[in-house]
Formats: C-alpha cells, sequence, structure tokens
C-alpha cells in the first residue's frame, strides 16, 4: 500500500475515533512521579467529556450498557461500595 495513503487512513481514523489525541497527556508506561489525585481527577473528567459528546453523537466502537443517569448514579454508589472487594474471596465479602 502508498505510504501516503496508509497515513491519510491513520490519520482519518484518529481524528474520529481518537479526539483527545492532541492536548491531551500521553501515557506510555507508568512515571516516575506520581500525579496529584485532583489533576488525575479533572483529567478523567475531561475525558469524560470528550467521550460523552461522541458517544451521544453515536461515534462508539464498543458497549454503552446503560445511558440513563439515575441507572448510573445507581451503579456508582453500588461499585463504590463494592469497590475494595475481591470476588476471588467470597467469604469475606
Amino acid at each position: 500500500m502508498d505510504p501516503d495513503v496508509l497515513t491519510a487512513i491513520i490519520a482519518k481514523f484518529q481524528a474520529t475515533h481518537k479526539p483527545y489525541q492532541e492536548g491531551y497527556p500521553k501515557f506510555t508506561q507508568l512515571p516516575g512521579d506520581g500525579m496529584d489525585r485532583e489533576e488525575i481527577l479533572e483529567l478523567m473528567e475531561k475525558y469524560k467529556q470528550v467521550e460523552k459528546e461522541q458517544w451521544e453523537k453515536g461515534f462508539v466502537s464498543g458497549a454503552v450498557y446503560h445511558g440513563n443517569e439515575v441507572h448510573i448514579d445507581f451503579m456508582n454508589r453500588v461499585y463504590a461500595l463494592n469497590s475494595q472487594s475481591n470476588p476471588l474471596h467470597p467469604e469475606i465479602w
């Protein structure tokens, strides 16, 4: 395949499937120094908003199980209550 054609295909794919390709930090390995918790949460909120906008437009390559905000809030609470459990040890959780 012509390298220019391949480059164009990759660029188009990244533009439509990775809307935050530019302007966001990229992590290809664990950093030597950790990040501040608030910085992590802020970054995650930014990613969430961009991805939500893509999802609402119908551009997803995976599955969104349920988009109802009440259900999402419920599932977040369920996860928070069990986030430290280990299903491999059912006798303690």
